[in-house]
């Protein structure tokens, strides 16, 4: 009995799978859902019954002749894979792979036509109510992980043979130029749409990000218009409004020299940074570990090369603006390369660029500074930003009547007094900071540097008066300017930059 029942089910099996004599897409995809439990069995079975299964899935005669699968055959690996490969994964690929040979995951004579097949299936799939309404029911967790499959079983078909990578990325470029026309036509806000949602989560994600922007910006709508940027940016923040990180991604591959985005794309893609950073802070306030993954890796190494290489100013003026949305782990190299970026933007020509450098370089930890700055490094941001202060007055030189050039005197630039500021606050962070047991303070030296910035040299010294003879040794070389320098330091450590007590405890341990 068990054995009839068992070859009834195989027989059936094919037109289930391969939705032969099914009508429509709709049909076939609640055929499917509602054999599931069953479907569950066979894939759970797959090992044990191999030799007898395998015949049973496989394509139609008339589609397999061709080297191509028909989209029924498609919409049932797809299904296969997304709902019954949580606890049987490897099972369910073998399934989904012999209903599809030789184009499941093989690597000859893929063909454009399956791999739009694909496409079409996981469109068809991820559109259906009864789809949508399944997904609903289960955890965040599961949701997340079965469309991860999806995306899956579409990379399945993306060989390493770039014809075959061309082809794949034509598909998938022209499914999000149908998600773009429709946004284009009924506003972004209809991208959030549930019927929408899934697929704009399968296709819009951190894996798809560079060239999903690229599409995005390249559609005929926004590509010639005035406010085409603006419309185009706001298009691809709702087709990743699930994945933060993913957008900063895709926004940065704008960034990038080789994509030859026009300076209009670059400043409202670094603008849309910006306000995708402020809301994701917002609601992830407090959260130290969301705030680090905001940022990746090849992101934060975009926005630093726009940062130091973009000629223009208004380019580096926002990108400064933007790293104060970036965190990154205390001693990590995420870190030191911020900290090497921005201590290069304090010699930036643009005054503004310069001001944001300043200020954000004393937000750094004092460890952090004293482990990657040497000595020289330290004296060349000290001796620009407290003797420096106007665009129109890049070197100070001491005046005729032998007396300091006063705040004014060193130039009237509108940021000279907060660039001053910042700098009285570094020298504070120089002299009275503690130094870092076991930190490296030798000066890491960053690749790329010159002249003074990341220049090796000797530890940093742990005292304050040492550290003050640091500075009148190297201002001998730079005469008037690094007299300024060192009256300065002189005088902030006189009158206590920091509070009195302070003050004289360090006093106290460099005297002891």
């Amino acid at each position: 009995m068990q054995n009839a029942l068992q070859s009834a089910w195989l027989e059936l099996l094919p037109q289930l799978l391969h939705g032969a004599s099914v009508p429509t897409a709709v049909d076939h995809i609640a055929l499917l859902d509602s054999c599931s439990a069953l479907l569950s069995l066979v894939v759970s079975s797959t090992a044990a019954l191999r030799g007898n299964l395998w015949q049973f899935v496989q394509p139609p005669r008339e589609t397999a002749s061709s080297g191509t699968a028909s989209g029924s055959s498609m919409l049932g690996a797809l299904y296969v894979l997304l709902f019954l490969g949580d606890s049987n994964a490897h099972l369910a690929e073998q399934l989904a792979a012999a209903m599809l040979p030789p184009l499941f995951g093989s690597e000859p004579s893929l063909t454009e036509a399956a791999i739009q097949g694909a496409f079409t299936a996981a469109v068809e799939l991820l559109h259906s109510e009864t789809i949508i309404r399944r997904l609903a029911s289960l955890t965040e967790e599961d949701k997340r992980a079965a469309l991860q499959r999806a995306l899956h079983f579409l990379q399945l078909f993306r060989t390493s043979r770039p014809e075959v990578v061309d082809t794949w990325w034509a598909a998938y470029g022209a499914t999000i130029h149908e998600l773009v026309s429709y946004a284009q036509q009924n506003g972004s806000a209809a991208l959030k749409q549930a019927q929408l949602q899934l697929i704009v989560r399968v296709l819009c994600c951190q894996s798809t990000a560079e060239m999903l922007a690229l599409y995005v910006m390249g559609h005929p709508a926004y590509a010639e218009a005035k406010d085409g940027p603006r419309r185009a940016f706001s298009v691809l923040a709702a087709l990743l409004q699930h994945d933060i990180p993913a957008f900063l991604e895709g926004c940065c591959a704008t960034l990038q020299p080789e994509n030859s985005c026009s300076l209009a794309v670059r400043i409202e893609g670094l603008q849309a940074m910006n306000k995708a950073c402020d809301g994701y802070l917002r609601d992830t306030a407090g959260d130290r570990e969301a705030a680090v993954a905001l940022w990746t890796p090849s992101s934060l190494q975009s926005l630093l090369f726009a940062l130091n290489r973009d000629p223009s100013i208004r380019i580096r003026r926002e990108a400064m603006r933007l790293l104060t949305s970036v965190s990154a782990q205390v001693g990590s190299p995420q870190e030191e390369q911020l900290l090497h970026a921005v201590s290069l933007r304090c010699r930036d020509k643009d005054e503004l660029v310069r001001c944001q450098a300043y200020q954000m370089l004393v937000q750094f930890p004092a460890a952090t500074l004293h482990a990657c700055l040497s000595e020289a490094t330290w004296f060349g941001l000290l001796n620009f930003g407290l003797t420096v202060k106007c665009e129109n007055a890049l070197t100070a030189q001491r005046p005729a009547t032998g007396r300091p050039p006063t705040k004014a005197g060193m130039g009237g630039g509108k940021h000279g007094s907060d660039i001053h500021a910042a700098a009285q606050q570094l020298l504070g962070l120089y002299l009275f900071s503690e130094r870092c047991e076991g930190a490296g303070l030798g000066g890491r030296a960053q690749e790329g540097d010159g002249g003074e910035q990341g220049a090796g040299g000797g530890d940093v010294p742990a005292g304050w008066l040492e550290r003050l003879e640091v500075l009148g040794r190297h201002s001998r070389a730079h005469g008037a300017t690094g007299f300024v320098l060192v009256e300065q330091a002189y005088e902030s450590a006189l009158q206590g930059l920091l509070q009195a007590e302070t003050l004289l405890q360090a006093a106290g341990a460099g005297l002891g």
